[in-house]
């Protein structure tokens, strides 16, 4: 089964349920990349979740990983 490789953008509570809920499953999803303007909530997420993490949005979408 190949893995989904997503992102996500906005990071506060649903964001980060989104990102809790798909990393619990590995073998189908890996983050890789996040997005929100709160450099040190961003910081946060990455160390927590792993993933790039942009505060530009055109940045995030460029991802080559997404």
């Amino acid at each position: 089964m190949k893995i989904i490789k997503f992102g996500v953008c906005g990071i506060g509570r649903i964001g980060k349920q989104h990102c809790r809920i798909f990393s619990q499953d590995p073998e189908k999803y890996e983050l890789v990349a996040l997005c929100d303007v709160d450099p040190a909530r961003l910081r946060a997420m990455a160390d927590e979740f792993g993933g790039e993490g942009y505060s530009d949005f055109a940045e995030f979408l460029s991802d080559p990983d997404m």
